[in-house]
């Protein structure tokens, strides 16, 4: 999902997990199977090129690629 920050991303997914507590105790009921990968952004102690490799064979093209996207 893509939105602003504290437009209720993480809060709607959590909330179809059950892994967040509503303000009424409400239940959320799901079928299915789902899964959730959190993001936590982090920068390492190291070259702005390292921190996009990490520390992988360096590819140019994809290098650039991934600044231009940034």
């Amino acid at each position: 999902m893509i939105g602003k920050v504290g437009s209720g991303k993480s809060s709607l997914l959590l909330s179809l997990m059950n892994e967040m507590v509503g303000h009424e105790q409400t239940v959320v009921k799901k079928n299915g199977e789902i899964a959730f990968i959190s993001q936590e952004a982090f920068l390492s102690n190291d070259t702005i090129q390292n921190n996009i490799t990490f520390s992988k064979k360096f590819d140019k093209a994809k290098f650039d690629h991934v600044l231009e996207k940034c």
